[in-house]
């Protein structure tokens, strides 16, 4: 566990939480503080200050606060260990074993997950478009008016009794 520890510590070491909160919201110096819009709900009036010395960031607004990889988990909508793998990129830290979780895996990241959701259009259009066990879904579709082109574009497929595993 202290050679994960060591990586958090580097990655914040390296990354300045008020350069990342910068690349989305306009900051500026309060006394100690800086302040700016919250990027996480909308408002007229700044309620979003950063502390650089402890490295937190708070919204008096929605609640919001933590660290860097708290801020990075609600901008990008990911779990800490992807918020993790994207800060080690960007410091440059290689996280090696220390990217892995209790049960010894690595854990399914945003890359994993959209190769996923490709498969899976590719699978269901084809069994819509290519397959005899998709005539009846084909029948439907052309029932309710859907064009080629309109299936195309949103990616139509079909999931059908009987289809190959």
């Amino acid at each position: 566990m202290q050679g994960f520890e060591q990586k958090k510590r580097l990655i914040l070491d390296r990354v300045d939480l008020v350069e990342v909160v910068s690349e989305q919201v306009t900051l500026r110096r309060s006394g100690r503080r800086l302040v700016g819009l919250c990027p996480f709900h909308s408002e007229k009036t700044p309620s979003f200050t950063v502390t650089p010395e402890m490295g937190l960031f708070k919204c008096f607004g929605c609640g919001k606060g933590g660290d860097l990889f708290s801020f990075v988990q609600f901008r990008e909508n990911v779990d800490f260990m992807d918020s993790l793998r994207m800060l080690a990129d960007r410091a440059g830290v290689d996280l090696g074993a220390a990217a892995t979780g209790a049960n010894g895996k690595s854990g399914t990241g945003r890359a994993d997950i959209a190769k996923v959701n490709d498969w899976a259009v590719r699978f269901f259009r084809a069994n819509l478009i290519d397959l005899p066990c998709g005539e009846a879904a084909r029948a439907y579709v052309a029932g309710r008016d859907i064009s080629g082109e309109m299936s195309e574009q949103f990616e139509i497929g079909a999931a059908v009794e009987g289809m190959p595993p």
